[in-house]
């Protein structure tokens, strides 16, 4: 389905693995009301930390950290680490920190998930993003041929799985695997080797939760951006934090981060993951966007929608405000 850069074969991921499972129960992850006591028993024998009660989209679930997760993650800052920016170092707390659902909720995440699995052609677009919000933005990704074609691009094979991904129309759906719910709907503009993302409609509806997330555009787009880099590219890339989260408390950072992107989100940050880019010739690294952005943005979107002479040249004029710069790669 995605190839990754140009025709080279997409690595298999490195995030933690599933739970053990309790012998003569649900598949991994999950678990119902009567069972928590012999899973309690299994994973302490196995020396994991625990068990913490917490929501993840609304459900009741139990968390387990390994023997050697800490509770308090230390943050790195942008010299020692390959982002360039200060991230919190979750690597060990989204790997090794299995969460299991507990009663009913556990048996409907297993249903969805199965299903999605069993039938992937199966899912349909709904009309619209329920309580939406448009925001415009320019991302852009290197892709191999024309364009990736329509059905799932991404879909949960587990509790830590918390996201799928699918195309449609020139649209990209993102809905979260626990619950269905779609939260983003990404307008897609394929170009030869090169796949842009103009315009993101977010949800503003989230599932109760111990942080009360304010609406945030900003974190839409981010979001959108690390779930592609990291779901469908496969890059190890900073994870997206909200804003009103307080930096001194990185026991919370870590559950969100956890309880959001699951067992892909080892580095949270504050800081503007967009920035952290792969570039359309395969050169990966931090890259601020330039002074003229925004102009350049409202320019290009003119363009696309209505392509005229004079939609042109103000995108021209634009470009020339703008400085080019080169890189060039080796090939293998």
């Amino acid at each position: 389905m995605w190839e990754w850069l140009f025709g080279r074969k997409r690595p298999e991921s490195k995030r933690g693995q599933d739970p053990p499972q309790v012998p003569g129960e649900s598949p991994p992850g999950f678990t119902g009301a009567t069972t928590i006591g012999p899973l309690v028993e299994e994973m302490k024998a196995k020396g994991y930390q625990g068990p913490f009660a917490n929501l993840c989209d609304g459900i009741m679930v139990v968390t387990f950290h390994g023997p050697d997760v800490s509770l308090e993650p230390a943050w790195i800052e942008p010299v020692g680490n390959p982002f360039q920016m200060r991230v919190l170092n979750c690597e060990a707390f989204c790997r090794d920190s299995p969460m299991f659902a507990l009663g009913e909720g556990a048996d409907a995440i297993n249903a969805r998930c199965r299903q999605a699995r069993d039938d992937p052609g199966g899912w349909r677009p709904p009309a619209a993003v329920p309580d939406a919000v448009t925001i415009p933005c320019l991302l852009s990704y290197p892709v191999n041929g024309e364009r990736n074609p329509d059905g799932a691009q991404f879909l949960a094979e587990g509790m830590g799985d918390l996201w799928d991904i699918r195309q449609f129309d020139d649209h990209m759906y993102f809905s979260r695997s626990w619950t269905g719910q779609l939260r983003y709907r990404a307008k897609l503009l394929y170009r030869p080797g090169a796949l842009f993302i103009t315009e993101v409609q977010a949800s503003r509806t989230r599932p109760k939760d111990v942080y009360r997330i304010a609406q945030d555009e900003e974190l839409s787009v981010r979001q959108v951006d690390f779930l592609i880099k990291a779901l469908l590219y496969r890059m190890e890339a900073p994870a997206p934090l909200p804003r009103g989260l307080s930096e001194e408390r990185p026991g919370s950072l870590a559950l969100f981060s956890l309880t959001e992107y699951g067992r892909w989100g080892w580095f949270p940050t504050f800081e503007d993951t967009t920035e952290y880019r792969i570039c359309l010739n395969g050169v990966t690294g931090r890259f601020p966007p330039p002074p003229n952005h925004g102009a350049l943005l409202s320019a290009l979107r003119a363009v696309e929608g209505e392509d005229t002479p004079e939609t042109r040249q103000q995108l021209y004029d634009q470009l020339r405000t703008g400085v080019l710069h080169l890189s060039f790669v080796v090939p293998e």
